[in-house]
């Protein structure tokens, strides 16, 4: 398949815990030209319900305890 040399990232299944309990995250790269060495940068940011920042991270795993009942998200940016 040709993705026209465009990476591919992923950051996993949408997960459901309760407030106080770490969650963690596992994030994938998937490079359809190897050839170009492959060289990521991960980057995690979880955000709060009201869209704060509460929780950064580096590396392919990233876990966070939110600290109050919500749906937070969780950005994982490949570059």
């Amino acid at each position: 398949v040709d993705f026209a040399n465009l990476q591919v990232a992923a950051a996993g299944p949408d997960l459901q815990t309760t407030e106080k309990t770490p969650v963690a995250f596992t994030g994938t790269v998937t490079d359809p030209n190897p050839g170009n060495g492959s060289n990521f940068t991960r980057a995690w940011t979880a955000l709060s319900p009201t869209g704060a920042t509460v929780a950064t991270g580096n590396g392919a795993v990233f876990n966070f305890t939110p600290t109050d009942d919500g749906v937070y998200r969780v950005l994982f940016t490949v570059t």
